[in-house]
């Protein structure tokens, strides 16, 4: 009998936006799709479940999580941490952020420790990495923090932590739909716009949306963090939709309480589906 597991490989890409000034925002963008193969066919999805959380933001802190890999862990515990650094239970607010890293690598050991690696021939975890972006300070004296923990089959916890560059650009990539992903972001970054925001989010709307990767599907998650107030999680307009957390908004629902963006990386009216007004207009660049 083939052996049933979760398809370790999704797609997350990590990056920080430069002005003028130094370092203004750093920013997680994710898919939404929970996959399921068998080592009979492994090379695509068997059954595929397209709203699945992947990106986590605090509400009363300046923490940021996302991950790839195996989907099963990591989306418990990074659940369960921000729901401690939100009560303030995990530290308290404004907490250093050496003292905040260790509190997070500590609940990660502790709760994988409990977690079996396997149910009889079902392998129950497998290699994951989840991405924590915090900020020290606030406003222009602020420092962004990126760390990377990582568990491996046989090797454990390795953590982390990516260096700040001086321009924007993609800091963290990865998946099975970071190749592709990277090479659309090429394109953007040698369009007429060069390395933006919006040109490292488009490109990976792009991938998405034209299937690069049978095990990545949904819609565009993203979060962010700025130089000033808690992180967000964003809603997306995608394909005429609204998405939150992978989950599709209906028009009834209250949309008003978060902030929405395109494909395009432009901010919209949830209730029209078009740009806001007043917002700055993003065009594709010619050529793409």
């Amino acid at each position: 009998m083939p052996q049933e597991k979760i398809k370790h490989m999704t797609a997350l890409v990590c990056w920080i936006g430069v002005d003028s000034r130094g370092p203004s925002s750093v920013y997680i963008a994710t898919e939404s799709a929970i996959s399921w193969t068998t080592k009979v066919n492994a090379n695509s999805p068997d059954a595929v479940w397209s709203s699945g959380q992947k990106v986590f933001a605090c509400k009363t802190q300046p923490d940021l999580f996302g991950f790839f890999g195996h989907v099963g862990f990591p989306t418990m515990v990074i659940s369960q941490l921000v729901d401690l650094i939100d009560r303030g239970v995990l530290f308290e607010k404004d907490a250093p952020s050496e003292l905040r890293t260790q509190r997070v690598i500590s609940v990660l050991k502790w709760s994988q420790l409990k977690h079996p690696e396997w149910c009889g021939p079902f392998r129950l975890l497998s290699d994951f990495w989840i991405i924590h972006v915090m900020r020290e300070g606030e406003g222009m004296k602020c420092r962004f923090r990126i760390w990377e923990h990582a568990w491996k089959v046989g090797q454990g916890w390795s953590s982390v932590e990516k260096s700040v560059p001086t321009v924007s650009g993609v800091i963290i990539s990865g998946g099975s739909g970071a190749a592709p992903f990277s090479v659309r972001d090429k394109t953007w970054k040698d369009s007429d716009i060069g390395r933006t925001s919006r040109g490292v989010f488009s490109a990976f709307a792009d991938s998405l949306k034209a299937g690069d990767d049978p095990f990545c599907g949904g819609a565009p998650q993203l979060g962010g963090l700025y130089r000033i107030g808690t992180s967000h999680q964003f809603g997306i307009i995608y394909d005429g939709k609204r998405y939150f957390s992978g989950i599709e908004v209906s028009a009834d629902w209250a949309t008003g309480a978060v902030d929405w963006f395109n494909e395009r990386f432009e901010r919209c009216d949830p209730e029209t589906l078009q740009i806001k007004t007043g917002a700055q207009p993003q065009p594709r660049p010619k050529g793409i």
